[in-house]
C-alpha cells in the first residue's frame, strides 16, 4: 500500500484471444471470462455488468460500440485498483473488487458508494504468476 492506503496492484490482462483460465463446471455460469486481447479488461467488465448478451456474453466484439458509454477521466489501461473509485464517481457506479488467490475469496476493493448500479468482479492470480480480472 502507498502512503494514502492505495493499493498498486493493477488489473492485468491476459494477452491471447483464446481462454486460459479453465473454470470447474459449477462456475462456469457465475463468471464472465472477457476474451480480450488489450489491457482493457476492467473496461469490459464493467460493460459486461451493465449490458450482458446472453449470446456469447465472454466476446468483446459485443461490447465494443459500448465502450464510449464507460467514462475513464484521466485513468489509464490498466486500470490501477487505486483509480477504481474514480471510475465509479465519473460513472455514478459501485464496483466491488474480490481477489481470489489459491482457492479462497478476499475483498480487495469495496466500495463506499451508495449508487444502485453495483459491478462485483473478481481478480484472480494464478501460479505462473498471471492475472485475470472476471465479472461475477
Amino acid at each position: 500500500m502507498d502512503p494514502f492506503g492505495c493499493l498498486t496492484l493493477s488489473f492485468i490482462c491476459r494477452s491471447r484471444p483464446q481462454p486460459i483460465i479453465f473454470w470447474p463446471p459449477a462456475a462456469k455460469k457465475a463468471l464472465i471470462n472477457i476474451k480480450n486481447v488489450d489491457q482493457k479488461c476492467l473496461v469490459w467488465c464493467v460493460l459486461v455488468a451493465l449490458h450482458l448478451f446472453e449470446l456469447y456474453p465472454e466476446k468483446v466484439s459485443n461490447y465494443l460500440p459500448l465502450q464510449q458509454e464507460l467514462r475513464l477521466g484521466n485513468v489509464t489501461c490498466p486500470v490501477q485498483s487505486c483509480k477504481v473509485p474514480t471510475i465509479e464517481k465519473l460513472n455514478n457506479l459501485r464496483i466491488n473488487v474480490f481477489l481470489n488467490e489459491d482457492e479462497e475469496v478476499f475483498p480487495l476493493y469495496i466500495s463506499k458508494r451508495e449508487d444502485n448500479r453495483v459491478i462485483n468482479l473478481l481478480y484472480i492470480t494464478q501460479g505462473d504468476g498471471k492475472h485475470y480480472l472476471v465479472c461475477i
